[in-house]
């Protein structure tokens, strides 16, 4: 479980070297071994040195309550030092904490701190927070709608083969919403979350899949699928997006 957190916190702030990062190893050897009281104790001090890795670890630890009590008001607090220290991970985490308010985190919903905090994440090349703001373009959230700059966002989350934004383009082009309706077209992006999905998002996958097949024909879909493969091709997997 562990290393779903380290990659992104290491990607962040590099392979460091010197004590600070015996100090941030030790919470990792200590994690490994259940040791909790030392992983909090060596991962808040460096977090609070301004790790940007530490503090991102220790807010998701307690934002999932996955070895500690769930403090959402503590997560908030780690992922902001993670955030300010340039971690997209963490920026995209306190957008939602704004996006959505929580009270537990004593935060109110806030559109426009949400957003510059997707922003900052979306520079970043962060295919979630691109994918949000996509979606808070297209429904007006803290913006005046425009599909036009949703439709941007979603194709540079597409890109970095994010599934969300495969499947939200699917809706889009099938539904013909704010763009000419293209059953294949929507059939291709549907097949690219298909192929690119993972065991957490296959439920979603096929539950939109079940909604958007209806009405189309066997040969719009394999067309869609031929395009999927075409697209692939031109838009390999690079986590940089670019």
């Amino acid at each position: 479980m562990l290393r779903r957190y380290l990659v992104p916190a290491v990607c962040c702030i590099g392979l460091s070297v010197g004590p600070a990062f015996a100090d941030f190893q030790a919470g990792v050897d200590a994690y490994a071994r259940g040791d909790m009281e030392t992983v909090v104790k060596e991962w808040e001090a460096e977090a609070e040195n301004g790790h940007a890795g530490a503090a991102w670890l220790l807010a998701s630890l307690y934002a999932q309550g996955k070895g500690l009590p769930r403090i959402h008001a503590r997560a908030l607090k780690f992922y902001l030092i993670a955030a300010h220290g340039g971690h997209p991970g963490a920026q995209v985490a306190v957008g939602n904490y704004y996006r959505h308010g929580n009270d537990e985190a004593g935060v109110e919903q806030d559109y426009v701190l949400a957003l510059r905090w997707f922003d900052a994440a979306a520079l970043l090349a962060d295919a979630e927070a691109q994918y949000i703001l996509a979606v808070m373009h297209r429904e007006g959230e803290g913006v005046k709608r425009d599909r036009a700059e949703s439709h941007r966002w979603l194709l540079l989350s597409a890109k970095k083969h994010y599934v969300p934004a495969f499947l939200k383009l699917a809706d889009i082009y099938v539904r013909g919403d704010g763009v000419m309706a293209d059953y294949v077209e929507g059939m291709k992006y549907l097949e690219l979350a298909r192929l690119r999905t993972t065991s957490d998002e296959a439920a979603l996958v096929n539950d939109v899949r079940d909604r958007l097949i209806n009405g189309i024909s066997t040969q719009e879909r394999e067309e869609g699928a031929d395009r999927a493969l075409l697209w692939l091709e031109g838009n390999p997997y690079n986590k940089a997006g670019q």
